[in-house]
């Protein structure tokens, strides 16, 4: 069962009152894990033009005071400074608002066009009028940006069959406009929950690389089978000599071993990890194909009066990815680890056998 995806919406009260994007802070650590994929940061339009309004508001610095004072010098020098000065604001205002922009496309922020609101425009003034969340009693007109900032999340999540989101945001009444979809966040808790999902996992995957490594003899036999299975197959010779009829295929002295390339990870969820294991193949390969060279052609009759067929050796030096795969919950509950082997990836061996000369040439 793949993870299911946590997404979030952070309020700009939150967005304020974290400082921003301040290095190691709240901001800075969920815009890192969407950066990573283990989260999703939904964003209406409206979010991020106040987002962004706010963030060059409190980082603009005060150059004014400094253009006022240089001019009081009155000299060359001043008037220099103060051109530099005038520079730098300029380019200033430019970084704040580029680094913006970085920040979201490195997390990978997903943007909820305005149309999104537009859906639910009829919804919204109904609301209003009838003194519903996110409107307060009085129903204040400045409510309305809330309203079309959750109504667009509302479209959003229907259209991408979302459940739920994750609302950090220091107003309650706005996750009391759809409580069956937002779900009351707190900053710090939902941090130090994934950093414990991340220990845990981390655990895990030590766990199971170390059983590997120490019971890898007891695969060996089963790798090597499906290795010479892959190898006996006459169709993955067809690039190495040019597509001509194979004949016959003999696999000799095929030996694996641990490679000494590192363990990664393919996938991982609550139930399962998944990892590829390298491993060094060393084979030797006699195929038997047809050498158009050596045959003769009948032009007339449009036929091969002799066909010869020559025995080419293919020694084979290279890798091959086994795909491990332990069930936590399993592992978790006997205390012992339950795994077992999900496929192996032969590409690197199909690589080889192709040779990297014959595709480069016609690759």
């Amino acid at each position: 069962m793949e993870k299911q995806l946590d997404y979030i919406f952070i309020d700009t009260s939150v967005f304020q009152s974290e400082a921003f994007f301040k290095k190691d802070g709240r901001i800075s650590r969920l815009f890192n894990l969407a950066k990573e994929g283990r989260i999703a940061i939904l964003m209406p339009e409206i979010t991020r033009r106040e987002w962004l309004k706010h963030f060059k508001d409190n980082t603009k610095q005060n150059f004014t005071e400094i253009l006022k004072k240089a001019s009081y010098i009155g000299t060359d020098e001043s008037e220099s400074f103060v051109y530099d000065q005038k520079k730098m604001e300029k380019s200033y205002d430019n970084m704040v608002e580029q680094s913006f922009k970085h920040h979201l496309v490195q997390a990978k922020v997903i943007i909820i066009p305005i149309s999104y609101a537009k859906i639910n425009l009829e919804s919204i003034i109904d609301k209003y009028f009838n003194k519903e969340k996110p409107f307060g009693i009085n129903g204040k007109s400045k409510e309305f940006p809330d309203a079309f900032i959750l109504a667009s999340l509302e479209a959003y999540a229907r259209e991408k069959q979302i459940d739920s989101i994750k609302v950090f945001s220091k107003d309650k009444d706005i996750v009391l406009y759809n409580d069956k979809l937002f779900v009351q966040s707190n900053v710090n808790d939902f941090l130090n929950n994934i950093l414990k999902e991340q220990e845990q996992e981390e655990k895990d995957i030590a766990r199971l690389c170390n059983y590997i490594d120490n019971n890898i003899n007891n695969y060996i036999n089963r790798i090597e089978s499906n290795i010479e299975d892959f190898l006996s197959d006459e169709s993955i010779y067809f690039n190495r000599f040019d597509c001509v009829e194979i004949n016959d295929v003999i696999v000799n002295n095929v030996k694996i071993d641990k490679s000494d390339q590192k363990i990664e990870l393919l996938s991982i969820d609550e139930e399962t990890i998944s990892i590829w294991y390298f491993m060094d193949v060393e084979a030797d390969v006699q195929v038997s194909h047809f050498c158009e060279e050596e045959s003769i052609w009948d032009s007339e009759e449009k036929r091969y009066l002799y066909e010869k067929y020559n025995n080419t050796n293919v020694h084979i030096l290279s890798s091959v990815k086994i795909i491990f795969e332990m069930n936590r919950i399993e592992s978790e509950a006997d205390q012992s680890i339950s795994v077992e082997i999900k496929g192996i990836n032969t590409d690197d061996l199909q690589d080889v056998i192709d040779d990297d000369h014959y595709k480069y040439i016609f690759g």
